[in-house]
């Protein structure tokens, strides 16, 4: 697809605070990001998670990612968001749980 000024790429992202995820949840994307196939872009106080094509669910629990951090990729792909932004001072969610 061409991109004009009349028409440009534009991203979404889901902003969440890093109590959303577990200690693990960091590890693992400090540390594994590319054998989950996931692309992941540190910043000095969190993660942008780029969503993908397909969120294999079974895959990342087995590797230890938590049910929340599964949930939040799929709530960002459900709302049609490019990004998923986790981050220290990130919304926190009151109907979502938070994690130690």
């Amino acid at each position: 697809m061409n991109y004009t000024k009349k028409k440009p790429y534009i991203t979404t992202n889901l902003d969440v605070s890093t109590t959303h995820i577990t200690k693990k949840d960091m590890w693992i994307l400090d540390d594994w990001a590319y054998p989950l196939q996931l692309t992941v872009y540190d910043h000095d106080y969190g993660y942008y998670i780029y969503i993908p094509e397909i969120i294999n669910s079974k895959e990342l629990a087995a590797i230890g990612m938590s049910k929340n951090f599964i949930h939040l990729l799929k709530l960002a792909k459900k709302n049609k968001c490019s990004f998923l932004n986790i981050d220290r001072d990130g919304v926190t969610y009151t109907d979502l749980s938070e994690e130690q």
